[in-house]
């Protein structure tokens, strides 16, 4: 039985993610595991430099706000649904890939288990907007957990 000493928790900080957090905060509690709370962004703006006044100035601050807006919601996130976990690391990753980013982090670290919500879209959503959680799967260096959103009533 693999028991995970570290474990790297993916999160796009939306509510589909809140059930794995709280699977992996649970695993790191029981194993004793360190874990780490990994969130990726892109702070590219989606206009070209060249149109705004002032780009890189105006691209610095688009950016410093993003990364307090991310640190505070990981913060959170951490206190409402960690609280149980004896070390949690936090990292914030930028790079426009989501997927590779995660793997290339969870490989650097020597993470043991990858934990990472689905957001369950399937049809044309899915093949338009793409999975996270199927591409960490494919390439992940390490077993990956993943956590389904909650089912709604019906």
């Amino acid at each position: 039985m693999l028991i995970p000493k570290l474990i790297v928790l993916a999160t796009d900080l939306s509510e589909a993610s809140l059930p794995a957090a709280e699977l992996a905060g649970q695993w790191a509690a029981q194993f004793g595991a360190k874990l780490v709370l990994a969130h990726v962004f892109d702070p590219t703006p989606m206009v070209p430099p060249i149109a705004l006044p002032s780009a890189q100035t105006m691209e610095a601050r688009i950016e410093a706000e993003m990364i307090a807006s991310i640190q505070s919601a990981l913060d959170k996130l951490r206190k409402e649904k960690l609280a149980q976990v004896k070390e949690v690391e936090v990292a914030m990753l930028k790079h426009p890939n989501p997927a590779f980013a995660i793997c290339e982090e969870s490989e650097k670290r020597g993470a043991d288990l990858l934990v990472i919500g689905t957001h369950g879209r399937t049809g044309i959503a899915h093949f338009l907007i793409g999975s996270v959680a199927e591409r960490i799967v494919r390439k992940s260096p390490c077993p990956v957990l993943t956590v389904p959103p909650p089912r709604s009533a019906e």
